[in-house]
């Protein structure tokens, strides 16, 4: 199945002139999957899981994910 899709730019102000042209797309559907990146720091990204009652961490570090744990 395929819907129709207008894809507003910016500011969210659309802007046609003539007939809006649509692209058609299968709701769903990923994409095909892109080229592979760059290997990342040697050792990984730090990854510090916070409670919820706790966000925003206190003193956040540079280069690290932080994991706000639902209640």
């Amino acid at each position: 199945m395929t819907n129709p899709v207008i894809v507003v730019p910016g500011n969210g102000i659309q802007v046609t002139t003539g007939t809006p042209r649509t692209v058609e797309v299968a709701v769903g559907q990923p994409g095909p999957p892109g080229p592979e990146g760059p290997p990342g720091p040697e050792g990984g990204t730090p990854v510090v899981a916070v409670p919820y009652s706790q966000w925003p961490p206190v003193n956040p570090q540079p280069n690290t994910l932080y994991l706000r744990l639902a209640p």
